[in-house]
């Protein structure tokens, strides 16, 4: 048993978080938490574990945060949650056409 994506967002704690795409994978469901602290990470990941970054790591390389996406879908992950503001502005366009074909 776990906690869906819709109802992790609508907790007060994420009040200022946005949902930016993969509207579709709000029923998912999350029964982990994991931080992505390196590029080999992935091969750490349990389904429905949603992954939370700074973007510090892949803000150099926009390509591997597209791979990244694909890579948590694989592994069953639940999704992912970026924190936008100190190391990147917004994110990338490949990253979000990713994200909404694959509901992340």
């Amino acid at each position: 048993m776990g906690i869906l994506i819709k109802s992790i967002l609508e907790l007060p704690v994420m009040e200022q978080a946005r949902l930016q795409a993969g509207s579709s994978g709000l029923q998912r469901t999350v029964e982990g938490i994991s931080l992505l602290e390196s590029t080999d990470s992935t091969k750490y990941l349990t389904k429905n574990t949603l992954v939370l970054n700074n973007y510090q790591l892949i803000k150099d390389n926009p390509e591997w945060s597209v791979n990244l996406i694909y890579a948590l879908h694989k592994k069953g992950c639940s999704g992912l949650a970026v924190k936008v503001g100190r190391h990147i502005a917004e994110l990338p366009k490949p990253l979000l056409s990713s994200a909404e074909k694959l509901g992340y």
